[in-house]
């Protein structure tokens, strides 16, 4: 893609918020982190990479007074760092040999896949790629690579969406629009148990809603276009009962046990033990 495109993906993340259609306290905590402006590089930007990576979720199990549940983590959420460094060396083995490089760039990946064509939108504002359907992650290069065909278009909707509704049916906190294409991302589950553990649900999240340790999965497991991959989990860390009061005690991680670390550091679950006690209680609890 070429990078001459970085002030339209700017422009058309930012217009839902200016057109009112996303909560201020959402766009300032998720949508303004992006590289638009680009970092001192080596080389000439000449054009982006975007690759989807194959993503499943993964089933973990908590120990807890002398019972066992086992807790779904949504495709994206482990391995973000990893997955991020093999793009990178793939990427860049692939460049070297012509001359070109490729380094990553944070930029609104989802908006970047359905402009470029790898990806449509569905109407819960996921992205889709083709075989792996929403079950992916998304990384972005910028590059030296010289792009000579450019295939960007405007945000699109998959054509399926048009006759279904499934996905709008089926969200437990009516964040899904049947009137508009945009969200109502400050009513997404995923957006409130993404906060950290100091901050309370709003009173209107019933307990039954919940069903990730992290995130929401209500709206891809309904989704026609994931039917082929709602079968793709993998095994995850097991916690005993006292790793799991651990968790739930939101210790820091410099005084987490070595054997704990060890289980949460390669899913990058650390990044999210300020998040996981509250989400973990409201499960067990619910399991109970």
């Amino acid at each position: 893609m070429d990078s001459i495109h970085l002030e339209e993906l700017k422009s058309n993340s930012e217009r839902v918020y200016q057109e009112n259609q996303i909560d201020k306290t959402f766009y300032e905590q998720y949508l303004t982190q992006f590289e638009y402006t680009l970092p001192t590089l080596t080389f000439t930007p000449r054009s982006i990479v975007i690759v989807a990576v194959r993503s499943p979720q993964f089933a973990l199990t908590f120990s807890h007074k002398q019972k066992t549940l086992s807790v779904l983590l949504p495709p994206t959420y482990a391995y973000w760092n990893r997955d991020r460094q093999r793009v990178t060396q793939m990427v860049n083995a692939f460049l070297h040999p012509y001359g070109y490089q490729g380094k990553l760039i944070r930029l609104p990946d989802k908006l970047l896949a359905v402009q470029s064509g790898l990806a449509v939108y569905g109407r819960n504002n996921i992205s889709y790629v083709e075989k792996f359907g929403s079950f992916h992650r998304l990384v972005a290069l910028i590059s030296d690579l010289p792009c000579n065909t450019d295939q960007w278009t405007l945000p699109q909707l998959a054509d399926s969406c048009s006759t279904c509704s499934a996905c709008v049916a089926t969200c437990p906190t009516s964040a899904i629009r049947s009137d508009r294409f945009v969200i109502s991302a400050e009513r997404c589950l995923t957006y409130h148990n993404e906060q950290p553990n100091l901050i309370p649900f709003p009173e209107w999240i019933d307990l039954s809603w919940h069903n990730c340790l992290i995130g929401c999965l209500k709206c891809q497991v309904c989704c026609p276009m994931n039917r082929s991959q709602l079968t793709y989990i993998e095994t995850g860390p097991s916690f005993s009962e006292e790793e799991t009061m651990l968790l739930l005690d939101t210790v820091p991680s410099s005084q987490l046990p070595k054997a704990l670390s060890r289980k949460l550091e390669p899913f990058d679950l650390t990044d999210y033990l300020d998040v996981i006690p509250r989400n973990l209680k409201s499960l067990l609890e619910l399991a109970s």
